[in-house]
């Protein structure tokens, strides 16, 4: 029987769209990544939301532009992309971590109304993270729709 850890974060891609969802509470279902898929295992589902929040960023997904190819990214994304080691104590951290738990919720349900409001505030936190002043922000925004 396999083993997983708690929660495990798994990173695809398809075509031109990157994106980073969550798996929770794996246990005994297998999970097997193919060469578009990165599973990332973690034993903190905050650190795994946390993970998560900043890789559906703007600024990481800026910088996973300018480092794959448009038709395909490999695994080695997290190691030329860097996100930042979770710090619990961190409330920018633990923010992006509420904010993915919060963009799960609301992807799960039949509303994603307020989805684009969480998704800003995901990229605004990132933008801390990361040392972007609002300007620099506005443009990895903009460079991500040309």
């Amino acid at each position: 029987s396999a083993s997983f850890r708690k929660s495990s974060d798994i990173g695809h891609r398809i075509a031109s769209a990157s994106g980073v969802l969550l798996l929770a509470n794996l246990r005994s279902d297998a999970v097997v990544p193919d060469h578009k898929i990165m599973l990332l295992p973690f034993e903190d589902a905050d650190e795994a939301h946390f993970v998560c929040a900043a890789a559906n960023s703007s600024p990481f997904l800026l910088g996973v532009h300018f480092y794959s190819i448009a038709i395909q990214q490999d695994p080695h994304i997290f190691q030329n992309v860097r996100v930042l080691c979770f710090d619990p104590t961190n409330p920018t951290h633990l923010r992006l971590s509420e904010l993915s738990r919060k963009a799960h919720a609301i992807s799960a349900g039949e509303s994603m109304e307020n989805l684009g409001e969480v998704e800003r505030e995901v990229d605004e936190c990132a933008a801390n993270l990361w040392g972007l002043t609002a300007e620099e922000l506005e443009a990895v925004r903009r460079s991500l729709k040309e």
